[in-house]
């Protein structure tokens, strides 16, 4: 039996030489080809890669090494002219599909490979270490000079082409890496390799934040529709650096890293091995690593130092790690390891963490680009207590991942992912960093019983080091680092209660180490099941503004709360604050709850109820945790269910009033505040009443579609605003991009984006668009569901009949409708028979009516969708939609503005599918059911004419006919949006100068102007044009309050409409006190010839300080606008403003 598996064996091995062979001799052959596709060397390399990939499967552990080193010989000695021939992207063509093996098998396999090819991965070692001494260096130039002789040599690889695009992006910026990805791409119109260099070109691009990037890339890999399981493990390693917990996972990143050549399958070998050292209880894995490693024979000190996580060894050829920086900073002497670290050119991850700790105390953030170089400063930026809340860690891990081909910010990248935790109780594994380092110190230490602290030198680095690993000092425990590093040793050995002990001592940590305390505090009260100190812990650090709060897990840290351990909670603002910033990240209902329940109860036990109310309490509570309660919680979606208002225009008129509060704690933010209120009066003034909320059924929730926008949607806009001037000359396909929409949605548009920018902002506008209508909690299908799906419409198209008793119902959908014993009873001469017809004529009636109503309501009334294709509301995706926005996006808009625009064009664009829903109900559907009342009546009559029943029911039935049709006329109005209702109600000119005057005061608090008012002209003008009367007003009466020096001033308003020009004037008249003309007279001057230059658009988004130039740019849009402002000979101060209207009088409107 041994005897024949043995000549099996040698069977598949003699058939594997024999398929070598045969492909040397094929690519040998002179052979001509009619219209090659592929060179005969391409096709070669994925020949021979098929052969290798399937002797792993045909070839026993043993047989591996001697194939490799057969193989490696035939090639040799068969064709040596191979290696004349340039590689290129030869092996990036593919990925070749082959059955899986287990993780051991790959193992070994791709260890015999690599044996193979030593001499050339050390080669390539060689040129890796200078490209990464370059970019340390900052000369990426260099680094970019230095890729090109490895693509020469080596080829194409997915290492080089990622590496090469973020280098590209340091040295040329956007457009630079632009054009090199749409050389990549333009290679294979197939693979992974143009989908692999679109999406690392995106992550590149300055606006990609990584979350976001996260976010969106996994949802493109998993809705892809042709990666298997295995290719989409695989993408997620290449785009997400994220490898898989499962030996399965493993096997498949392994398995398709091999479709490549040997350099990709070198660097993705290492990263799965210092992966794998990482899983804890793995012996046998382990093992068979070590034996790996072992035999791979290539001198890389990343094997060095996996292997000597297992077996103590000699690791003097390794370069000790310099502790300059680390002990001065373990010393205390945080200005010496500052100046040391300025001087130091950080070549180590080690080098550039402690540099970093080294420049947090300085607290300043960089004002320099973010590169390799600089990376330190990041660090810093992270980890200082600093009031600016960018989140400098997630840049700096993006900037890691995108060099991730740079072994050393791979270390830096491991530190950055520990400290960027998703969960508060993370390990915290130190010694993985130094995985990528090419020095060895004490960090390095796993476990210091395998290899002894003795051999490390007495220095402060040591004793720190010494802490956190055996929690023991010889040295009182006075310095916060050493605290810091005791009770790291605790959480390591599960110990959270001695932990948070350890860490009482230090309640006010240092700047450069508060990040890693409160983190470490973080992790103590969450083990311990503190639950209530945790819930303050993140609300006190939440409002500090601080940039290490980035760092919190948020989310996983709260999620083990209940409302009690909330209300537990002694500060009566933290529970609030808490379930914001918990609601803000997961936007789950319960949670929304919980915060408006939260908001009330605050209120309450703070004894007043209205929020604005707590500026007289304001000395009772800390000043940052009420203004964050005041501006981001007490937001009117939270305050509208507290029971603490009794309409919405409460919840308003509050709000207001809080943006006010807000501009007496914060009086350097008070123009902010003050401009947000202005915006809540536009709001008010335009309301039209309850009567439209009554009168149409169709809506979106402005508010949170904008919010839900601004949030998801930003980083796509930026990156269109990035890439919109960006020009690529060679062409490029975005089919592979377009795939990810929804097929049905592809047929909805005609617009062909022939560029990256356009590509962006057609997904910007289709994600926009698809939430407008179907978002489960503010979209238009929700509303739709809710105010006329759920038996609205056929409530209210059915009362009539009910209520004369003409339709009955069934018990179930397949059940038959009871009888109609009201009428039936009615008619009293009708013989058996004839009662069983008029039975059945009010059941077809009752069934026919209600067929009608419900396949409209179950069919039409809908978003169309893939699951709805009858649907008959859609956003048609047109050039012409798209061209509008474009024009729209020439102007500086920020984002909320865009969206609140982009609004406007949805409902324009609705405009046909909601016309057509108002004709199938007042024209399809009117006519359907009036010619059901036609059969019934003509049945009725045909069987009961001459009975005196029938003339009352004739009678009935034409009156309920007649009210029917009525009902349909009034539901196909639930069809019209609230703006174009909005519209049709007019305001006099007197009535829009009383408001606009009314809602300005409002947000004036402490002015009482003297106001003289008069209007010239009789019109009547739309709701729209309130907002250009309070803007004028705003501004006038706004300058003169701050402006006039005097209380009280006297203020004549004149409002004047011209019926020939089509204009609307506003001239505001006030006093001015003499000794500060002057200087008001000088500042009015230089305004004046700003916008009488043009130049004011570039000021609208800061302004000038006093509004004028905002007001040019409204007015200027049309010839027949204009602004003028200045003093007069009476020393009084004139404001005018003209701005020309679209005229709707009352006759217009209804006719």
């Amino acid at each position: 039996m041994a005897e024949t598996n043995n000549n099996g064996l040698m069977q598949s091995y003699l058939q594997q030489q024999h398929k070598l062979r045969g492909i040397i001799s094929q690519f040998k052959s002179k052979e001509f080809v009619e219209q090659r596709r592929f060179s005969p060397s391409l096709r070669f390399r994925q020949a021979l890669n098929e052969l290798y990939i399937s002797s792993k499967i045909k070839l026993t552990h043993s047989q591996y090494a001697g194939f490799i080193a057969w193989a490696n010989e035939m090639l040799a000695s068969q064709l040596s002219e191979l290696d004349r021939i340039p590689i290129r992207y030869d092996n990036l063509s593919g990925v070749i599909p082959k059955e899986a093996v287990d993780l051991s098998t790959e193992l070994r396999w791709i260890t015999a490979r690599l044996h193979g090819e030593k001499e050339k991965i050390s080669r390539f070692l060689f040129l890796k270490e200078a490209v990464e001494g370059a970019a340390i260096g900052g000369d990426y130039t260099t680094a970019l000079n230095l890729l090109e002789i490895i693509f020469d040599t080596y080829g194409a690889t997915m290492w080089s082409v990622q590496l090469r695009i973020a280098l590209e992006q340091v040295v040329g910026g956007l457009e630079q890496q632009k054009k090199y990805a749409a050389q990549v791409r333009s290679i294979y119109k197939q693979g992974l390799l143009a989908y692999v260099t679109y999406h690392t070109s995106v992550r590149n691009e300055e606006r990609t934040t990584i979350s976001k990037y996260f976010d969106e890339i996994e949802r493109r890999i998993s809705n892809h529709a042709y990666y298997d399981d295995a290719t989409q493990t695989y993408m997620r390693y290449r785009l997400k650096n994220e490898l898989p917990a499962t030996d399965a996972g493993i096997a498949d990143v392994l398995r398709t890293e091999q479709s490549h050549g040997i350099i990709d399958i070198y660097e993705t070998f290492i990263a799965v091995l210092q992966e794998l050292v990482k899983w804890e209880g793995r012996d046998e894995l382990h093992q068979i690593l070590i034996e790996c490693v072992s035999n791979l024979g290539v001198s890389d000190y990343r094997l060095q130092k996996i292997q000597s996580i297992f077996v103590p060894q000699d690791i003097n050829t390794l370069l000790p790690r310099s502790q300059k920086i680390s002990d001065f900073l373990f010393s205390g002497s945080g200005v010496q390891a500052f100046r040391a670290a300025r001087k130091s050119l950080p070549s180590d991850p080690w080098q550039v963490i402690y540099a970093g700790f080294a420049h947090a105390s300085s607290q300043r953030p960089p004002r320099i680009s973010l590169n390799p170089k600089t990376l330190h400063r990041w660090l810093a930026a992270a980890l200082a207590a600093s009031e600016q809340s960018n989140d400098y860690a997630a840049q700096a891990a993006k900037l890691c991942i995108n060099f991730r081909g740079l072994s050393f910010m791979v270390g830096v990248g491991e530190y950055l992912a520990q400290l960027r935790r998703d969960k508060p109780d993370s390990a915290w594994k130190h010694w993985v960093i130094g995985l990528n380092s090419p020095t060895h110190g004490i960090e390095d230490l796993v476990n210091p019983k395998i290899t002894g602290l003795a051999a490390f030198p007495e220095t402060p680095t040591k004793k720190f080091w010494s802490i956190c690993l055996t929690g023991q000092s010889a040295i009182e425990l006075d310095s916060p680092s050493l605290v810091l590093g005791r009770s790291l040793y605790q959480l390591a050995h599960a110990n959270p209660e001695s932990a948070c002990e350890i860490l009482a001592g230090v309640e006010d940590p240092p700047l450069a180490i508060r990040a890693l305390c409160q983190l470490a505090r973080l992790h103590a009260l969450h083990a311990f099941g503190f639950r209530h100190k945790k819930i303050e812990l993140i609300a006190s650090e939440s409002v500090k503004n601080l940039s290490c709060f980035n760092l919190f897990p948020v989310a996983e840290s709260l999620r083990d709360c209940a409302w009690e351990d909330f209300k537990s909670v002694e500060s009566p603002l933290a529970a609030p604050i808490a379930l914001h910033l918990l609601w803000s990240r997961t936007e789950e209902s319960q949670t929304a709850s919980q915060l408006r329940f939260a908001t009330g109860l605050a209120l309450r036990k703070l004894g007043v109820n209205r929020p604005s109310a707590l500026l007289d309490r304001a000395d009772l509570l800390d000043d940052r945790e009420l203004v964050y309660f005041l501006k981001h919680v007490c937001v009117p979606e939270i305050l509208d269910v507290t029971r603490l208002f009794s309409s919405s225009k409460e919840v308003l008129e509050e709000r207001r009033n809080i943006f006010l509060a807000l501009s007496d704690l914060r009086p350097e933010s008070a123009d902010d505040y003050t401009a947000e209120a202005m915006l809540i009066s536009h709001n008010l003034m335009v309301d039209e009443g309850r009567w439209i909320v009554d009168r149409t059924r169709i809506h979106v929730e402005d508010e949170a579609f904008v919010r839900w926008a601004s949030r998801e949607l930003q980083e796509d806009y930026e990156r269109y605003r990035d890439l919109e001037p960006v020009s690529v000359d060679a062409p490029q396909t975005f089919d592979d991009v377009l795939r990810e929409l929804d097929g049905a949605a592809l047929s909805r548009h005609s617009f062909s984006p022939d560029n990256e920018a356009d590509a962006v902002l057609m997904s910007v506008i289709r994600r926009a668009g698809d939430e407008f209508l179907t978002n489960a909690t503010f979209g238009l299908d929700f509303y739709l569901a809710k105010n006329v799906r759920h038996h609205s419409f056929i409530g209210l198209i059915r009362g009539p009949l009910e209520v004369s008793g003409l339709i009955t119902t069934r018990e179930t959908e397949t059940s038959e409708y009871h009888p109609n014993r009201y009428w039936l009873e009615s008619f009293k001469t009708l013989e058996t028979a004839d009662r069983t017809r008029m039975e059945l004529a009010f059941r077809n009636f009752s069934a026919h009516f209600d067929d009608i109503l419900l396949d409209a309501k179950d069919r039409f009334f809908h978003v169309r969708t893939a699951e709805y294709p009858s649907g008959m509301l859609a956003i048609p995706y047109s050039d012409a939609l798209y061209s509008v926005v474009r024009v729209w996006l020439t102007l500086d808009l920020d984002i909320t503005t865009f969206f609140r625009f982009l609004i406007t064009v949805f409902w324009i664009s609705l405009e046909q599918s909601l016309q057509a829903v108002r004709q199938l109900i007042s024209v399809v559907l009117k006519g359907a059911l009036v010619a059901e009342f036609d059969k019934l009546r003509s049945s009725v009559k045909e069987i009961a004419e001459f009975d005196p029943g029938f003339l009352e029911f004739d009678a009935e039935a034409g009156k309920r006919s007649a009210e029917v049709q009525g009902k349909l006329d009034e539901a196909s109005q639930w069809f019209v949006h609230t703006g174009a209702l909005a519209s049709q109600h007019l305001f006099t000119l007197e009535q829009i100068l009383e408001v606009g005057l009314e809602a300005t005061l409002t947000t004036q608090r402490g002015y009482s102007p003297r106001i003289n008012k008069s209007t010239t002209g009789s019109l009547s003008l739309d709701a729209a044009n309130l907002v250009f009367v309070h803007d004028v007003l705003f501004v006038g009466l706004g300058n003169t309050k701050k402006h006039s020096g005097l209380p009280s001033p006297k203020i004549d308003i004149a409002a004047k409409w011209s019926d020939e020009a089509h204009t609307l004037s506003i001239e505001i008249i006030s006093d001015c006190k003499a000794s500060v003309r002057p200087e008001k007279a000088k500042r009015a001057a230089e305004v004046r010839q700003m916008v009488s230059g043009g130049t004011y658009s570039r000021q609208t988004r800061k302004d000038d300080g006093s509004g004028f130039a905002k007001l040019a740019a409204i007015v200027t849009q049309s010839d027949r606008g204009r602004i003028e402002f200045g003093f007069g000979n009476d020393g009084r101060f004139r404001l005018e403003v003209t701005y020309a209207v679209v005229l709707q009088t009352k006759d217009s409107a209804n006719g």
